[in-house]
């Protein structure tokens, strides 16, 4: 990343159930600034990078006047959160450590968790070892919680906002919550979640600087909530749209 600082602009819109405050199914949308910037590494072959939100919005749709209205939370509470984190991380992308706390948040977001911002952010693209010509394809696995998201990527080429990756991401995850839709353990559960998650995106790297310039992401994911016993019970969807610039 260089020794000066680089920020990154982004936009994540909600549309369809979102599990917070007991679940509400209301159009919400976040807008930040997250700063990176390099740091020594201790090892060779490794990388680190200090990276901090320095601007933060959540929104809510209000149906009435068709309109986002912010909500009531400053950004030193979101940094309470979301604390600056220092991630190490190899020159192909591949995350090795980080300092990222794994911390509850009260307005828990898909994609949105403390231990995993640089995954979706600026550390989004990880390559293979061996060099890529155009149409090449590969896979990359990460740990999200118990669960593991899958991606596929194809190189299509150099456009002028840089190499142009085309992604595609998997998850397929359970959870447990009471019957006030809240996550609990199994113990204390009176139905199971599953949910699979299905996305698509571009992602332009800048060769020279070797750092991402721009993500587009769309995803769905679909979730069936069914008894104890595994009776269906209902079924929610979401669609998540992402967007990074820097």
């Amino acid at each position: 990343f260089g020794a000066a600082p680089m920020s990154y602009r982004i936009e994540v819109s909600f549309d369809g159930y979102i599990p917070v405050l007991g679940g509400i199914e209301q159009p919400l949308k976040v807008d930040m600034t997250l700063r990176v910037e390099e740091r020594a590494a201790s090892e060779a072959g490794q990388k680190r990078a200090l990276s901090e939100i320095t601007q933060f919005r959540l929104s809510v749709y209000d149906s009435a006047t068709k309109s986002f209205s912010p909500f009531p939370i400053g950004l030193e509470a979101v940094r309470e959160y979301f604390p600056t984190t220092t991630t190490t991380f190899s020159s192909r992308g591949k995350i090795i450590a980080t300092d990222a706390v794994n911390r509850d948040v009260p307005f828990q977001l898909p994609g949105l968790h403390p231990q995993h911002l640089a995954d979706m952010t600026f550390l989004l693209l990880e390559f293979p070892e061996t060099p890529l010509e155009k149409g090449a394809s590969w896979s990359y696995r990460r740990k999200f919680g118990d669960s593991e998201v899958v991606y596929t990527v194809t190189y299509s080429g150099a456009e002028e906002a840089g190499e142009v990756f085309n992604l595609v991401l998997k998850q397929e995850y359970e959870e447990y919550e009471d019957e006030n839709r809240n996550p609990v353990g199994r113990d204390r559960a009176q139905t199971i979640v599953k949910t699979r998650v299905v996305g698509s995106g571009k992602v332009w790297f800048s060769a020279p600087t070797g750092r991402i310039t721009r993500a587009t992401v769309n995803a769905e994911g679909v979730s069936n909530v069914l008894s104890m016993e595994g009776v269906p019970q209902s079924k929610r969807t979401l669609k998540t749209t992402f967007l990074m610039e820097g």
